[in-house]
């Protein structure tokens, strides 16, 4: 019996000790997905960015491929409670908590707060427009960094307007080149319950190319970090697979994945003269997140009921 207590009594103490700790530990469920599409230009087959005297607006259309008429949604979720940001080209950040960071950050938030944010910026067009030169930039971002109970995801969108129409005045193949960076990276502190603690972030990126009346898709691209072709699409270059996501379903794990390559394909046929197309660019980043730690209150409450558990028994011994 006197073991027993003494056990107890061990476990107690450690449990108190725990709590003490606990109160100053940054316990985190924690998730970043961040990707940058630099330079994307829209060529034709012969790598010669397009201009607005060979790729015109389809009748009854003005829209062109520029960040001015591309669409931006940022949302942020923390704890049930829920903002929507969207505009272009620059959408304001949305944000819920303690995000600590102004807008157009898209690099980490300093471990220690509670927030959930996403963000969003565009610059450039990816074709020549009146001759200001072609070259896209959309950066976006997704984080959210849980230091209490409770769970939180966010999103952030760039996509083109899904009504942006063309045609070309003459055949061609039609090319995209960018380079990408960013980070992917999901952590949990080893602290957390796991389950129901949980972390994951997310990239997404693909171009596709539709003929309008018969909605055929005559180009197709996400990159996986395999050059290779179909009966739409030929890779010329690909570096690494960017549309990713990673979890951490353990304690203490961390996962993460740097973004840096260089991107290329064309069309395997050529797009024809007068035909109209629409063009969809989809890019997002998205991460979710639940924390379940005990809080240092439970763990005293555990402490003293299982002191008081010990000395019931050394009264009864």
């Amino acid at each position: 019996m006197k073991k027993l207590s003494k056990s107890v009594l061990a476990i107690a103490s450690a449990v108190a000790l725990s709590a003490s700790f606990s109160g100053s530990a940054l316990a985190d469920s924690y998730a970043f997905a961040n990707l940058n599409i630099n330079n994307l230009i829209m060529s034709d087959g012969n790598g010669n960015a397009l201009t607005t005297s060979f790729i015109d607006p389809a009748s009854g259309n003005i829209q062109l491929p520029n960040g001015v008429n591309d669409t931006q949604v940022n949302n942020a979720n923390l704890g049930g409670v829920f903002t929507q940001e969207t505009g272009t080209p620059d959408s304001a950040m949305a944000c819920i908590g303690e995000c600590a960071i102004g807008g157009n950050t898209f690099t980490q938030v300093p471990l220690g707060t509670n927030f959930s944010r996403s963000d969003s910026l565009i610059t450039g067009a990816v074709v020549d427009i009146d001759g200001a030169g072609a070259g896209a930039t959309a950066n976006s971002v997704a984080e959210t960094q849980l230091t209490t109970n409770t769970t939180s995801n966010s999103q952030s969108t760039v996509a083109t307007n899904t009504q942006f129409f063309f045609n070309l005045n003459q055949a061609s193949q039609v090319q995209f080149d960018f380079t990408a960076s960013g980070l992917v990276e999901a952590e949990q502190t080893p602290d957390n319950n796991v389950p129901p603690s949980f972390a994951q972030a997310s990239t997404a990126f693909s171009i596709v190319i539709r003929e309008v009346d018969t909605n055929a898709i005559v180009f197709s691209w996400a990159p996986d970090g395999f050059v290779g072709a179909n009966a739409t699409t030929t890779e010329l270059q690909d570096d690494m697979a960017i549309n990713l996501t990673l979890a951490a379903t353990s304690a203490g794990q961390l996962a993460s994945q740097a973004i840096m390559g260089s991107f290329s394909a064309v069309s395997t046929n050529a797009l024809l003269a007068g035909v109209d197309y629409t063009l969809s660019i989809n890019h997002q980043t998205n991460v979710v997140a639940t924390r379940d730690v005990p809080e240092p209150g439970m763990l005293f409450a555990l402490a003293l009921g299982l002191m008081g558990f010990a000395a019931r028994k050394k009264l009864q011994s």
